[in-house]
This record gives structure tokens, sequence and C-alpha cells, in this order.
């Protein structure tokens, strides 16, 4: 199978399954298939990205050596399909220990910027409630931010807040 062209085909979960368990057949289809997260062609990222997420559900294990590479690429990829897909990636794996100051970084300021689409957002909430159970002392400004006046974010955000602020407050 090209996995390239596959990706581009019509696009649907029964697609992204079938890949994923592609993927998962040898460690040559899951190389194949990692490399293509760095594709230029932005259709192939972004699904490729989704499929990652997916194979991650099928054998976690073909992520933890990748972890640090997409945990340092992540603020690069330019499709918001592809930092959702990959913060998913982060959240279901063990964090690294130290955890890299540069993804609690990133992650707030993602979580804080209007701009940046509540899917994403939302992952970085909870990629970073995550990394509070490592790193205590973060909580307070997690908390602090949770807490403020949230009435310029979305519904969804607002409701994943106070999810958030619930199990932990």
């Amino acid at each position: 199978m090209q996995i390239k062209d596959f990706l581009l085909s019509s696009l649907s979960r029964t697609t992204i399954d079938y890949a994923a368990h592609w993927a998962t057949e040898n460690v040559e289809n899951f190389n194949e298939l990692y490399q293509l997260i760095f594709s230029e062609n932005l259709k192939i990222a972004w699904r490729a990205a989704w499929v990652i997420e997916k194979v991650q559900l099928l054998k976690p294990e073909l992520l933890i050596e990748k972890l640090p590479e997409i945990i340092t690429a992540l603020p690069f990829f330019p499709h918001d399909g592809s930092k959702r897909s990959l913060l998913l990636v982060i959240l279901r794996s063990p964090l690294p220990d130290p955890i890299p100051v540069e993804l609690i970084n990133m992650c707030f300021d993602w979580l804080m910027s209007k701009q940046t689409s509540v899917a994403i957002q939302v992952n970085c909430m909870k990629v970073l409630d995550k990394i509070c159970l490592q790193e205590p002392d973060l909580r307070c400004e997690l908390e602090l931010f949770l807490k403020d006046d949230l009435s310029e974010y979305s519904n969804g955000f607002r409701t994943s807040a106070r999810n958030i602020l619930k199990k932990n407050f």
C-alpha cells in the first residue's frame, strides 16, 4: 500500500482505522507513516498525525521513543489537526522526567490564546493537568487561570475548565 496516496484518498474514520492497523503490522510501516507527520503537504501531515493518534491506542509502545521528538516539533506543525492529534498522543503517554519546560510554556501559551482552536486549548488544559501531577508547583498557576473570568472563551473551553477544577480543586 502507498500510504501517502491512501491518506489523500477519501477521509473517513474507517480509512483512518485501516491505516492505523496497517501501521501496526510492522515497524517499517509505522516508520513510513510516522515520517509523514512532517510532510510539507499539510493534508498528508495532519491525516498522518490523526492515524498516529489511533496507532497509539493500538500499540502505544511504538510511540514511546518518539515522544521527545513530537514534543520538540509540536510548535512547528502548521495545521491545527496535527497539533490536536499529537497533543492527544502526549496526553496518553507517560511524561518524560524532567518534563520539558518548552512543553509547559507551549501548553500555557496555547491555552490562554484566544486565537488557538478550542480542541487544542482543551487538549493543552488536559496535558497541563497531567503535568501538575508530576509538578505540583504548577497547579496553582493552572488553577488561577481556570478560575479567572473565562467569559470570552467558548462553552466547550469553560466546560472543560469546570471539569478540571471539580476534579482537582
